[in-house]
This record gives structure tokens, sequence and C-alpha cells, in this order.
């Protein structure tokens, strides 16, 4: 078993999440910045108190219906943390920040927040097209979402 993100482990932790018949529009490793109360309520599997408050690794993939994060450990990232699956109808407003080298996505749940961090290069890792998968998570997004 590998020891870094690779996309071997980022579809098989993310194709837990999936119902019959749906598939991934996009899927990419990112960082969770922040999490909030609210997560709580998408959560599938794990302790919330258990994932960390901030900068968790993630692998992150959004559906025609969610947005789907499976945390990892920050020392072991082999190590799955947490899985949540948010309906995007539960989203009311996204913020997108996207520049050459990074993008940032802040999804809003009346009060509450949260933001994913992606980094467009994965130097490290072991997934090859994290650039374009960020790219199809931005488009697909400011289709769903007035920006």
């Amino acid at each position: 078993m590998a020891i870094t993100l690779n996309e071997k482990s980022m579809m098989e932790e993310l194709k837990s999440l999936l119902q019959e018949d749906e598939k991934y529009v996009s899927v990419s490793w990112a960082t969770l910045s922040n999490r909030t109360p609210k997560l709580s309520e998408f959560m599938q599997e794990g302790e919330l108190n258990k994932i960390g408050s901030s900068n968790i690794y993630s692998y992150v993939g959004v559906t025609k219906t969610s947005l789907n994060i499976v945390t990892l450990n920050p020392l072991d990232v082999t190590r799955v943390t947490g899985r949540f699956k948010i309906p995007l109808h539960e989203i009311q407003n996204i913020s997108i920040k996207n520049n050459l080298l990074r993008c940032s996505i802040t999804f809003f749940f009346g009060k509450e927040n949260i933001t994913i961090n992606w980094l467009k290069g994965a130097g490290g890792t072991g997934i090859k097209n994290q650039r374009n998968y960020v790219q199809r998570f931005v488009d697909f997004l400011n289709k769903q979402y007035t920006i």
C-alpha cells in the first residue's frame, strides 16, 4: 500500500460515499481548512472531534447531487478519520478564489461555512491530474451556484 496521497486510494475511499448509479464529476485531494458544527450533520462515518480542526488532508469528490469528503489522518494518510456526504441543496452559496497555483472554495450553510483549499500541483503525491480535477470542480460549481 502506498504511504502517500494517490489516485487509487482516493478513488477507493471516495467510492464508498457514492449511491448506486452515481458518478463523480470530479475528484481531487485538498485540505479542509476549517470545520464547523454543521459538518457533523453530514458525517457518514467517524467522530468530528477526531478529524482535527484545521488544515485537514482530504479526498474530495463532487457529484451532481452531493459534495463528498473523506478526511485523512495527518500523520498517516492511509487512515481515514471521517466521511461526509453533503447534499448540494444544503449549500446556500459558495465563494471561489482561483489563481494559477491555488484554489479555495468556501461553502456557506447559513451562518456557518467550510473552506476547501486545493494546490493545483500535486508534487509529492501519486495524483497526476490535480490541475484538471480542480478546474472541473470550479467549472461544475460555477454552473450550480450564482457567484
